[in-house]
């Protein structure tokens, strides 16, 4: 087993901090690709787990309620902490995502009936997609 050494374990952690400070990283892309995977990853787990011992419905029910608190809870939460402006072309950059990521899953999951490898790894290259179009 590979254990990382306490200074490694707290350079992880500061990295997006740290990135944020790098010329041309926006801090919204920290928010949407980078904090994101940190929090989706114990939800992914649970996801596979709940999948591997076929129990479907624990796994889509885990993806909404994450998916409700995220879009929620860690919304309100936030401005409460640390109140931000936020500029029109942030909110219609963000809606695009959110419609565009919608469209694909009814098209992909809904239309069809079922989420499969197909579905999973069209999910997963528009979201590789999102991180090198928001990049360039």
């Amino acid at each position: 087993m590979v254990s990382a050494s306490g200074e490694n374990k707290i350079g992880l952690l500061l990295s997006p901090l740290t990135t944020r400070h790098s010329p041309g990283v926006p801090e919204y892309i920290l928010s949407f690709f980078v904090a994101s995977i940190g929090t989706s990853l114990p939800e992914l787990v649970v996801e596979l787990t709940a999948i591997s011992k076929g129990q479907n419905e624990i796994a889509i029910g885990d993806a909404l309620g994450s998916c409700l608190v995220d879009g929620s809870l860690s919304i309100a939460i936030g401005p409460l902490l640390f109140p931000t402006e936020v500029t029109m072309s942030l909110v219609v950059r963000g809606a695009a995502i959110a419609a565009s990521t919608m469209v694909l899953i009814v098209l992909l999951v809904g239309l069809r009936g079922k989420l499969d490898r197909l579905a999973g790894a069209a999910l997963l290259g528009a979201y590789v997609a999102a991180y090198f179009v928001f990049l360039a």
